[in-house]
């Protein structure tokens, strides 16, 4: 899932209703694995990746259940970084697919 913003550690408001949402397909068996994408924001002490990561595991997902992309600088590097993650071996042979909210897919595919 992409990331936004974070503050000192905490979601910001639409950061959380995305781990939300993603935390909710996940209880009910929509997904069996999650990616967090999103680096560290100039003037930032934590990454998007690592503050989403923590937020699911404090919610009850296992940490090998959530992986996150810690590196990149917006929409297009959160796609591509978390692309790589794909190869990891829990995740062959998997569907994927992107939560992110329509006027961001429109800017993404714009």
């Amino acid at each position: 899932m992409l990331g936004a913003a974070q503050y000192n550690g905490k979601p910001s408001p639409l950061f959380k209703r995305r781990l939300d949402h993603a935390l909710e397909l996940y209880r009910l068996g929509g997904v069996k694995r999650i990616i967090v994408s999103g680096g560290i924001g100039k003037g930032d002490r934590f990454s998007e990746g690592g503050v989403g990561k923590s937020y699911l595991e404090s919610r009850g997902v296992p940490a090998a259940m959530v992986f996150s992309e810690r590196s990149s600088r917006n929409t297009v590097q959160n796609l591509e970084n978390s692309r790589t993650l794909l190869i990891t071996p829990l995740l062959w042979s998997q569907t994927m697919f992107t939560l992110l909210e329509r006027w961001l897919s429109r800017r993404i595919w714009a």
